[in-house]
């Protein structure tokens, strides 16, 4: 929704500075239109940037359990030898 509002303002700011260029309405639509561009670009980027770092985030999580599940099959399977006196290096794994 925030970025909806964004770029609806600078959509009104664009059509705030035609007008300006039409009228003369002086330098402060171009300050205003330039801070807002700048803010919006700022915003993207960090945006873009939070994503990315979320996505590499998500598949270190997913990596860890995936580890994690193959450790405990693997003391499952240990264990199960020690029980039945099977020497590890007979195994196959």
């Amino acid at each position: 929704m925030l970025w909806i509002l964004m770029l609806l303002a600078v959509g009104v700011c664009g059509i705030l500075g035609f007008y300006d260029s039409l009228y003369g309405f002086g330098e402060l639509m171009r300050m205003i239109n330039s801070g807002i561009l700048i803010l919006l670009s700022l915003g993207l980027l960090l945006r873009t940037w939070v994503k990315k770092n979320l996505g590499k985030t998500e598949k270190l999580i997913e990596r860890n359990l995936e580890l994690e599940k193959r450790v405990e099959e693997l003391c499952q399977l240990t264990s199960n030898q020690k029980r039945e006196g099977i020497p590890s290096h007979y195994s196959s794994l």
